[in-house]
Formats: structure tokens, sequence, C-alpha cells
């Protein structure tokens, strides 16, 4: 019993250790601004701002304010989750779609004007 208990608890600190390690790089302004070609210009606005280059050589990352202080952890990640899935949802899986349903569109429509 207590083999189990300890089993689920080291289990339990190494998804937690995982799932910081895996946060890490995908948490920097340059993994979203070069990552991302719909992130390009709001990347290349904040490299040239104060927020990413002045004289003190500080700058601050995009989700030091576009997302919950990492302080509060639990809303930090549920917030860091559900904005990557509305915008995985938004950009892969709707605009891919209704990309889809213009091309098939757009081909049909040309194949009958060139009939």
């Amino acid at each position: 019993m207590y083999l189990e208990f300890f089993a689920g608890i080291i289990f339990s600190l190494l998804c937690f250790v995982a799932l910081n390690a895996a946060m890490e790089p995908v948490s920097k302004s340059e993994y979203c601004g070069t990552k991302c070609h719909e992130m390009d210009t709001a990347y290349q606005s904040w490299k040239l701002s104060v927020h990413g280059t002045n004289e003190k050589g500080l700058h601050s990352e995009c989700i030091d304010c576009h997302l919950p202080s990492k302080d509060d952890y639990f809303t930090h990640i549920i917030a860091k989750a559900y904005e990557g899935a509305r915008i995985f949802t938004n950009t892969i899986l709707v605009r891919n779609t209704t990309w889809k349903k213009f091309a098939k569109k757009s081909w049909t429509t040309f194949r009958i004007k060139d009939a």
C-alpha cells in the first residue's frame, strides 16, 4: 500500500518537472515570434520597443503582460493552456477548414468558367 502511494508521489513530481521543462522554451518571446508567422509583426515591434531592448539591457517577455503571473501557478497554467488551445483552434483548424472550402469553391468555379 505504501509502495503505490510513494510511486504516485514520485510520478506526480516527475510529471510536474516535465511540464515545467516543456513549458520553459515555449514561454519565450523568441519562440512565439519565430515559430508562428502570425506573430512576426508583433515580435518585430516588441524587439524594437523598450520592452525588448533598452539602454539598461532589461527586457520583458510577452507572457509577462499577456498571461497571469507565474506566481499564481495554476491560474497561469490554465490560462496558458486555454490561450494555446484557442489559438490552435482558430489558426489551424478553423482557417485551414475555411481555406479548403474556399479552394474547393474556387477550383469548381474555375473549371466551370474554363469549360
